[in-house]
């Protein structure tokens, strides 16, 4: 009997071994939250085992630089920062927020060297935004020093643009014109966020007596902005319209586009650009 437990207690002991366990001796875990499609930290795993990453010890001054980071100011719905590291570093936490207290160990998110950190800006307040980082050396199972955190800061603002337009009205029969379309300059389109302003000065068109003539003024709101397109609504009196405005430059200063009346995806009245 006492041969038979003292080969159980051996098994036992070999299977919770790392050679047996499938883990590596230096295999760890880590106390991390990610971020959520809708930016919001929710309980995340990477497969590690179970440590924090409060200091443990000193770690070599090896590189690990955030790039891509914008430089002042940023006005962009959505950032992509990739990490670039020394081979020595396997994972980084990272959190983004007001604060610019990076010693700080709470809300940080662990990723993967090779995976960028994604920043959904619409879901920050305007004002000054920190990225925190910290890398984990994989050799000595440490992360590093609170006291070498690497931190960036800029600033989010609303976005905001002037633009010199035309668009195309469609004409009917009934106006008496010789032609189908007429293109309106000069016309304006002011953005502060997701509201506008359109203006626009109608003359009188040659060969077109029904013609509509002087200035409207209409509300745009709803706006809705991706990193190409720029979709919103245009109150004109009684009745509503879409226009869809896409950016043809990454600075979103230029667009080509077209509107209707309706519901967004309706029949276009014509086309809706900046002016060249």
């Amino acid at each position: 009997m006492l041969s038979i437990a003292i080969k159980c207690l051996a098994l036992v002991v070999l299977l919770m071994s790392p050679a047996c366990s499938g883990k590596s001796p230096s295999a760890f875990s880590i106390n991390q939250t990610n971020s959520s499609d809708d930016g919001k930290s929710i309980a995340h795993s990477e497969g590690l085992d179970s440590l924090d990453i409060a200091d443990s010890g000193p770690v070599p001054k090896l590189n690990l630089t955030a790039t891509n980071v914008p430089a002042g100011k940023s006005d962009a719905e959505i950032l992509v920062i990739p990490i670039e590291a020394d081979p020595a570093f396997s994972y980084y936490a990272y959190r983004v927020s007001q604060s610019g207290d990076c010693a700080s160990q709470n809300g940080f998110t662990v990723n993967p060297i090779n995976k960028p950190i994604t920043v959904k800006q619409t879901n920050l307040p305007i004002g000054e935004i920190f990225l925190c980082l910290r890398g984990f050396h994989t050799e000595l199972n440490r992360w590093q020093p609170v006291k070498d955190n690497k931190t960036y800061r800029w600033q989010k603002i609303p976005f905001e643009r002037f633009y010199k337009t035309f668009f195309e009205v469609t004409l009917t029969p009934a106006m008496g014109c010789d032609k189908p379309t007429l293109t309106i300059t000069p016309s304006t389109v002011s953005i502060l966020g997701d509201e506008g302003l359109f203006t626009a000065e109608y003359t009188a068109a040659p060969n077109c007596p029904g013609s509509f003539q002087g200035t409207i003024v209409n509300r745009i709101v709803g706006l809705r902005k991706t990193g190409t397109q720029m979709i919103g609504v245009f109150i004109e009196g009684e009745a509503n319209g879409w226009i869809e405005f896409n950016f043809t430059d990454a600075e979103r200063n230029n667009f080509k586009g077209s509107w209707g009346y309706g519901e967004y995806g309706s029949k276009a009245e014509g086309a809706w650009s900046t002016v060249p």
